[in-house]
């Protein structure tokens, strides 16, 4: 039997502080997590804040959990 490891880093860290758009939070954390981290499978958005300022949307932020196949393992 074949087996296929991926693990699951919530705790990765959040997407930079963006002025454009959540999805470009996301896309950013999912960019610097495959400088360090390879064969990502998947993001998971586990969380979107923002901060405001004179009531408006300043800084857009997503904390999001990366999934990837650990080195070693084989494919299904």
């Amino acid at each position: 039997m074949k087996e296929v490891i991926f693990y699951d880093c919530k705790s990765c860290g959040s997407g930079r502080r963006i002025k454009n758009s959540w999805q470009e939070a996301v896309e950013n954390a999912v960019k610097d997590a495959s400088k360090t981290i390879r064969n990502i499978s998947g993001v998971e958005v586990l969380n979107n804040t923002a901060n405001v300022q004179n009531g408006k949307i300043v800084e857009y932020k997503a904390d999001v959990a990366i999934a990837f196949k650990v080195d070693g393992s084989t494919e299904a």
